[in-house]
């Protein structure tokens, strides 16, 4: 047996890596030989630097206790321009102050420039929203629209026909366009009707209905709705707290438009509860702090939901899962970190739920059971090994080297030894298969807990499938309806101007090594957003013919717009087009 088979054999009694390795070494590699010493002379390895600072764990006893399922303080991706200001760009009520507040932050020669962008043709198949300035909260639905637009349930929902019809206005001097309705007088909140008609579009342009590469993101960002201004307007600080906000008004926005609060609310809400003590909470957002995070989502999601020794298992646990799960991993301040964050592509949230819990209690209650057997086979190798402070074997091969060399008969000592010898063989063969059963019986490998409820003959968890992985607003990854991933950054200068666009795509070892090098040595914050396998399809924004008529007309105007090349800009260029004041360019 190889020496890295008998240091797991040790590990898995209980050992630690480093004692198994030197008690090896010292027995030239013999298990049984290695077994004994440790018992008999335990191995003294030194631990971490008392100085160095440790991860801090929570042991629950009572609700208070309980992992808080909310927003929580906090700054996810450094966004600090407006904050340090002490201004948001929500802090203004009505939708004329909210977009005047939002142009005069945006200066003459970013719009002269971010023109530029916008006039370029697409070559290739993956156009960008791209916003003229970054560092706002407002920009996050840059990423999240995007790495959505590969939902089909969220595309059908979402381009509906507008119950009070949409109709575009074209600035013939300048080609761009506002969106109006001709009875906004009649409608409760015009800003939601608003807010949907320009989401039609841009799922349009996402899907490449456009023959533009881009497309500004200020029909988002200036009208997003009268709920999302109030919230920014309280004075929402960090994305933490933002993005599960956005959720929320965005379901309530839909439902009010639509009539698809159900659909919605299935889309994005989530309950969890802790049965012990009937509190259930709904949320929007998963948010992993920085006492949680752990080296991967399900490793993380096991001291969130059952706690560092188990302690929670079958009390914290989700009764409703999202469809699309969006978990924030949250941080305070860039922390050290011991080990870079491996990303699944695969996610299964449901065997966190209370369908599984009484299964998963059972599996940990017969993985305990196993642990009172593998003590008890060790104790009775140990009675082999020893007797009054001396090894048997060795008591037994000197005592039988020095009566042989007298001339006298061994026989019998040779028979006991022997004897010994097949009952260790047979206890250690059973020690290994009890190991065995006892390492898959851990809850904590998500591959054991599958083939644990396979075996139960119940049905399998939901399989959920990352869409997106969010660094900041202007850098992040999506999975695109044909699979493959995307990569989209946006490189701003000093004076906040667009300076570069790079849309790329990539392979998704490539997604695991930038996250990967992105977490090294330091605990970063980021999100995470997974969808459930079965709602991934199709386009369907064929069928709505307010966004066909939208991009035949647009796409005329593109024709007739010249390529400037993004990479022939510099900093200081200014061309003619320009945005205007009131309007929202297209391409």
């Amino acid at each position: 047996m190889s020496s890295n088979d008998n240091i797991t054999k040790l590990v898995e009694m209980g050992f630690s890596r480093p004692q198994a390795e030197k008690a090896l070494q010292i027995t030239n590699n013999d298990v049984e030989e290695a077994i004994a010493y440790l018992f008999e002379e335990p191995i003294e390895v030194s631990g971490p630097d008392s100085n160095e600072k440790q991860q801090d764990t929570v042991t629950v006893s009572n609700p208070q206790d309980i992992p808080r399922f909310d927003v929580s303080s906090g700054n996810l991706d450094g966004n600090k321009k407006e904050r340090e200001s002490g201004t948001s760009s929500g802090s203004s009520s009505s939708p004329d102050e909210y977009e005047m507040w939002y142009e005069n932050n945006t200066l003459e020669h970013q719009r002269n420039n971010f023109a530029a962008f916008l006039n370029e043709k697409r070559s290739g198949n993956y156009p960008a929203i791209i916003p003229q300035t970054s560092c706002y909260l407002e920009n996050y639905y840059i990423p999240i629209l995007t790495a959505l637009s590969c939902v089909e349930k969220f595309q059908e929902t979402c381009l509906k026909p507008l119950k009070h019809n949409a109709q575009i206005e074209w600035n013939t001097e300048d080609k761009s366009y506002k969106i109006v309705f001709k009875d906004a007088e009649q409608i409760p909140d015009v800003s939601n009707y608003t807010f949907c008609a320009y989401l039609q579009i841009y799922l349009g342009f996402l899907n490449g209905l456009s023959e533009g590469a881009y497309i500004s993101a200020d029909g988002l960002i200036k009208n997003v709705p009268s709920n999302v201004r109030e919230v920014l307007q309280d004075g929402i600080d960090g994305v933490d707290e933002f993005v599960p906000k956005l959720y929320e008004c965005f379901c309530s926005t839909i439902s009010s438009v639509h009539g698809e609060s159900t659909i919605v609310n299935d889309l994005f809400k989530s309950s969890v509860e802790s049965a012990n003590d009937e509190v259930i909470n709904n949320i929007f957002t998963i948010d992993v702090d920085s006492e949680y995070y752990a080296r991967t989502i399900y490793d993380s999601f096991n001291e969130l939901f059952w706690g560092a020794d188990l302690e929670m298992l079958g009390n914290v646990r989700l009764i409703k899962g999202a469809e699309i799960l969006t978990v924030l991993f949250a941080s305070e301040e860039e922390t050290y970190n011991s080990t870079s964050f491996v990303l699944d592509e695969v996610f299964h949230p449901e065997i966190y739920s209370s369908k599984y819990a009484d299964l998963l209690i059972e599996m940990n209650r017969a993985k305990e059971g196993l642990h009172l057997e593998r003590g008890e086979i060790t104790k009775e190798i140990m009675r082999m090994n020893s007797f009054d402070g001396k090894r048997i074997k060795g008591l037994l091969d000197s005592t039988i080297s020095y009566l042989g060399g007298q001339g006298r008969d061994t026989k019998d000592l040779e028979d006991i030894s022997e004897s010994i010898a097949e009952s260790r063989e047979r206890l250690t063969e059973k020690l290994t298969a009890v190991n065995e059963q006892y390492a898959s019986l851990d809850v904590c490998s998500v591959d054991n807990v599958l083939q644990f409820i396979k075996n139960s003959d119940m049905d399998p968890p939901s399989a959920y499938l990352l869409i997106g992985v969010v660094m900041s607003d202007t850098d992040f990854y999506y999975r695109s309806r044909s699979g493959s991933w995307v990569h989209q950054k946006g490189s701003y200068s000093a004076r906040n101007d667009l300076v570069s666009m790079c849309v790329e795509e990539i392979d998704f070892n490539s997604v695991q090594q930038h996250l990967s090098s992105y977490t090294q040595s330091l605990s970063r914050p980021f999100s995470l957003i997974y969808a459930r396998e079965s709602l991934l399809g199709k386009s369907v924004t064929s069928s709505n013919e307010f966004v066909k008529a939208f991009f035949e007309h647009d796409n005329d105007l593109v024709k007739d717009k010249s390529t400037i090349s993004v990479h022939e800009q510099s900093d200081e260029v200014i061309s003619d087009p320009m945005i205007s004041d009131s309007d929202h360019r297209s391409t």
